[in-house]
């Protein structure tokens, strides 16, 4: 649950940051909110959920914990030698592009601009958060935060897996984790500096939050965090954010719990439409969409293959 809502607000923290900067708010004042949304987080989490009735927090134990550590320091250790400069294309030309634009208060909008190869509709919250820490503290650049969050998200992934998996054995838990981190293309996603990780990592925690918490208020209010997070990470984030409300809505909404779910995915929702409804041009899915997709529908070798 803290490593859930750890990242979480950091997602919260780039939404709000966007919307701040849209509204013209200098540095000193995107600060002091952003300081007030991590204390009015912590104080949710220490008074509403870790408190609830409905939540039972336990100690882990010590063998579990060593676990944890283990795969952080192979993680910490392994990735540095997939690193390459200034990550991979999507990081340079795409991520931390955007982030650079955004620690910029005065040209920041000029980042839509860049319509032919920058994706200027894609959602901001890596390019955000990098930004965001770019801004507060201009001597470091975007990279490093960027390159900071990328290995911290491909450490909770199995970290997590570790966590849930833990408690049913030591064989499962210990092969996921295995599997994960020593694999060269995860650990070349993990240095490349791209989002597709931050998203996977999203999705887990909400896939766990409803499988692992207690049902109740709780349970909706972490998953509803985790997909407003997916759908602020990249556009893809908001089909699965939607087919996870499908497929799981008789454990989100019945018994009046619409309402925490509303308000876990509130700010990265409404940072998302203003920047669709504001300054994103049509995102390429959109655009690519034509007669010829529809005709795709019939074709069974597309079936047989996604089998």
């Amino acid at each position: 649950i803290y490593i859930i809502w750890a990242i979480c607000t950091a997602g919260w923290g780039s939404a709000l940051y966007f919307l701040l900067l849209a509204a013209g708010m200098p540095a000193f004042g995107i600060a002091i909110c952003e300081v007030l949304l991590v204390a009015s987080g912590v104080y949710y989490l220490v008074k509403k959920v870790l408190s609830s009735t409905a939540f039972e927090s336990t100690l882990l134990p010590t063998s579990t914990l060593v676990g944890a550590a283990i795969i952080s320091w192979v993680m910490v250790v392994s990735t540095p030698s997939h690193n390459v400069p200034y990550g991979g294309w999507d990081a340079w030309a795409i991520w931390n592009l955007h982030a650079k634009y955004l620690a910029d208060c005065n040209h920041w909008q000029n980042m839509f601009l860049n319509v032919r190869h920058g994706h200027p509709d894609y959602p901001l919250l890596v390019p955000g958060f990098s930004g965001m820490i770019a801004r507060m503290l201009p001597a470091i650049g975007v990279e490093l935060p960027a390159y900071f969050w990328s290995i911290s998200i491909a450490i909770v992934i199995p970290v997590l897996l570790w966590l849930a998996l833990r408690p049913k054995g030591l064989l499962v838990p210990a092969w996921a984790a295995y599997v994960i981190v020593t694999s060269p293309y995860y650990l070349t996603q993990a240095a490349a500096m791209y989002a597709d990780m931050t998203l996977a990592a999203f999705l887990l925690a909400a896939i766990l939050s409803l499988k692992l918490l207690p049902k109740g208020d709780v349970q909706v209010i972490v998953s509803a965090l985790c997909l407003g997070c997916c759908v602020w990470t990249k556009n893809e984030g908001a089909i699965l954010a939607g087919l996870f409300v499908l497929f799981h809505w008789r454990a989100l909404l019945p018994e009046k719990r619409w309402p925490r779910l509303v308000a876990g995915l509130s700010l990265p929702i409404a940072a998302w439409c203003f920047l669709k409804g504001l300054y994103a041009p049509a995102n390429d899915m959109a655009t690519g969409l034509s007669a010829a997709t529809l005709q795709q529908l019939t074709n069974w070798q597309r079936y047989s293959t996604i089998w």
